[in-house]
């Protein structure tokens, strides 16, 4: 029971530290609410995604 508490405690981890979706940024184009912002977000946090998580991955396991 140990071990899965261990599991489960990584696979929240891990999804908090994924980038924002792209899936943002179509909402904020339909809703017309400032997608060039969005976007940005999309891009950047994207962009950290690919230097964090290996990190983060070879810290949880």
């Amino acid at each position: 029971m140990f071990e899965h508490d261990n599991v489960a405690r990584g696979v929240v981890i891990m999804q908090s530290t994924m980038p924002v979706a792209v899936f943002n940024y179509l909402f904020a184009l339909m809703y017309r609410n400032r997608p060039e912002e969005v976007a940005g977000m999309v891009l950047t946090s994207t962009l950290f995604a690919m230097l964090w998580l290996p990190l983060l991955v070879a810290v949880l396991t």
